[in-house]
């Protein structure tokens, strides 16, 4: 049995290294599966941005809910339809953008 060289030895050590490299790379668990995941959590970064400022601006209508009775008024009117004793709520029917107003018969 012929006995390698340290050369040949470290050639073949380099050329296994290298096919392990690439098979870890390009499997399905290696670079694609990367890709993925790093594209999923730039993704979810951006998601967690958008919720970040919408709970921000939750938190200042709570507030806003919480101290200042006029706002509250305005919300109960306006989201509720709340009418006081002695108003009378007249519903305005106004024709969607874009279209063309129908004529009275």
């Amino acid at each position: 049995m012929p006995s390698l060289s340290r050369k040949q030895v470290l050639s073949l050590a380099t050329v296994v290294a290298a096919l392990v490299a690439a098979v870890a790379l390009l499997s399905e668990q290696g670079l694609p599966n990367h890709r993925r995941l790093a594209n999923e959590a730039d993704r979810l970064r951006q998601q967690n941005r958008v919720l970040r400022e919408e709970n921000r601006v939750r938190r200042d209508e709570i507030a806003s809910l919480r101290g200042n009775r006029r706002y509250q008024e305005k919300v109960v009117r306006e989201d509720l339809g709340y009418v006081k004793p002695g108003e009378q709520l007249y519903i305005v029917d106004t024709p969607a953008a874009g279209s063309a107003p129908r004529a009275a018969h």
